[in-house]
């Protein structure tokens, strides 16, 4: 589905064509969709993955209880179906809307783009060149990345950073150091510039013991991978 008006990224300011596709890796798998033909867009929107990055924890059975299915797969079944008609059509678009500004107001896009797009190509070629990526490979390298952020996650709580997200830590920052300071690493900070943060942390050697120092910049970068 090509991009149509009041369909397009809030924050992409494409004026190329969008694609909107479901399930990617599929289509590249089965054939649906070969990648030498994806030139011609400026964008490609997978819907499947869009709808799984942005509603995490939603399908947990703790919640669910009361919980209205707003599965891209309902929306599209109905699609799918006779009864498709232009109320069909705005209900397809509100719910991009809704998902949309969830990618927007969580900061998601960037890690679409950068990582899911990516690794969605990455693994339909090793596939597609006979090499097999085990599930149970997978489930070990997730479990050994929560492993590892969980350890952060503490070391940033025992600094009073009870929600260790970009926000809290900004808000941490500023309530530690001096305006002047706390601009300079805060603006550090939402660029990723992992290089100008050392630096900045280095200046404040004069009245933080290098230990805490180190130990406070190691945690930086670590949070700035997981944005």
């Amino acid at each position: 589905m090509q991009g149509k008006k009041g369909l397009r990224l809030q924050n992409f300011n494409s004026r190329g064509k969008l694609l909107y596709v479901y399930d990617l890796f599929y289509c590249l798998d089965k054939g649906l969709i070969i990648p030498s033909k994806l030139s011609g867009y400026e964008f490609i929107c997978d819907l499947k993955l869009i709808d799984r990055m942005t509603s995490l924890g939603l399908n947990h059975p703790k919640y669910k209880s009361g919980v209205e299915n707003d599965s891209i797969e309902s929306v599209l079944q109905l699609s799918l179906s006779s009864e498709f008609d232009n109320a069909s059509f705005q209900k397809l678009s509100d719910w991009l809307a809704r998902r949309f500004e969830v990618m927007r107001s969580e900061s998601l896009w960037d890690h679409y783009k950068t990582v899911e797009l990516p690794f969605t190509f990455a693994l339909s070629s090793l596939l597609g060149k006979g090499i097999e990526i085990k599930p149970f490979d997978i489930s070990n390298f997730i479990h050994d990345v929560l492993l590892a952020r969980n350890i952060v996650v503490e070391e940033l709580r025992t600094l009073g950073i009870d929600t260790p997200d970009k926000d809290a830590f900004l808000s941490y920052i500023e309530q530690q150091y001096s305006r002047q300071d706390a601009w300079v690493m805060r603006n550090a900070l939402l660029r990723g510039d992992t290089k100008a943060l050392r630096i900045a942390a280095g200046k404040l050697v004069c009245y933080k013991s290098l230990s805490e120092l180190k130990g406070w910049v190691g945690m930086s970068i670590c949070l700035l991978k997981g944005t």
